[in-house]
């Protein structure tokens, strides 16, 4: 039998995913003939993995859907007979200046703009690789990631991409994986010895395969329906136009509440070296803002050396190792004694 890339689940996802022994990933449910024939044939007969925990649901798992949303009261008001009609007119007048006086209230309260920097927040950050590609996509998200959960006031998931292992060898031939438990065992492990702290946020996994032509890893269906965390609060896109070239499902900006697009690469670059490359050139410089005013409420670059966005603005986000400062302060230190002694 051959086996080719998870397709896009079109069910509630179920308890267990089967992930085939070439390393596709295949809903439980669905038989190996389900799925199209891709570029990795192996053996049909897959592992059965179950999930470690029903939060952290497997791999591949989609979540559709969210919590239910709180339902307001609505509070009956019941007028009372008796007194004369100045009293009667009275209570009425101060019944409704109450009414209308806890409306206004309930509506500017509900209306007040939400911040980002609220505690309680849920954010998924989706990127287009992972480790052990050391690219800047896979790493930088992830130390946003990392950081950003530490801090312990926001929920935070880390989504990345699932290659086969056939294609892993394409990218990361000396470390290869057969599930995804072990790819996500490898990138804490690595922030770990980084950072010198325990990753605490969630890892969340979508289908990819890498194209050759591109040097890229795309996303295979909607990557948004991969995300375990069924708030669908605030999503940050690393490289949105990347991401959504491909992308056929609900608008990310309609499914969550607050997007943003962080742009990393000048892909008008790689497109201008190609053959026909201003053609190319012209076409993606369209399709990028076309995708990314779609799907993002903010644009924030990097750099200036890629494109003009809709609604964007330029900023370095990627902040400064807690390393680089110990080393400052130790060097101060030690300047700061030796002063001390020379008087």
């Amino acid at each position: 039998g051959v086996e080719g890339p998870l397709q896009e689940p079109k069910t509630p996802p179920p308890t267990m995913t089967r992930v085939s022994s070439s390393g596709a990933l295949i809903p439980a449910g669905e038989s190996p003939s389900d799925a199209t024939a891709g570029n990795t044939a192996g053996n049909t007969a897959g592992t059965w993995v179950r999930p470690e925990e029903e939060r952290r649901a497997q791999a591949f798992e989609a979540v559709s859907g969210g919590p239910n949303a709180n339902k307001g009261k609505e509070a009956d008001a019941a007028g009372s007979g008796g007194g004369g009609r100045a009293e009667s007119s009275l209570a009425a007048s101060s019944s409704s200046a109450s009414s209308a006086s806890a409306a206004a209230a309930g509506t500017a309260g509900a209306q007040r703009p939400k911040s980002l920097r609220d505690p309680g927040r849920s954010v998924a950050i989706v990127t287009t690789a992972a480790l052990p590609w050391m690219t800047g996509t896979a790493v930088n998200p992830l130390l946003r990631a990392a950081y950003l959960a530490r801090r312990g006031l926001h929920d935070v998931t880390l989504v990345i991409p699932w290659l086969a292992p056939s294609e892993q060898a394409l990218i990361h031939p000396a470390v290869i994986f057969n599930t995804p438990e072990e790819q996500g065992a490898y990138v804490r492990q690595w922030v770990k010895d980084r950072c010198g702290f325990e990753p605490t946020m969630k890892l969340d996994f979508y289908p990819g395969r890498y194209a050759t032509d591109k040097y890229s890893i795309i996303p295979v269906g909607d990557v948004s329906e991969y995300i375990t965390d069924g708030r669908h609060d605030v999503a940050v896109l690393e490289e949105p136009e990347h991401l959504n070239w491909y992308h056929h499902g609900a608008r990310w900006s309609d499914k969550f509440d607050h997007v943003v697009g962080v742009v990393h690469t000048n892909y008008l670059e790689y497109a201008r070296l190609e053959e026909h490359g201003q053609v190319k050139e012209a076409a993606m410089r369209f399709v990028n803002s076309w995708v990314s005013r779609m799907h993002c409420h903010k644009i924030i670059k990097l750099s200036d050396a890629v494109q003009d966005f809709p609604r964007s603005t330029t900023m370095n986000i990627h902040g400064v190792s807690p390393l680089f400062l110990d080393v400052g302060a130790q060097k101060a230190a030690r300047a700061a004694a030796a002063t001390m002694a020379a008087a």
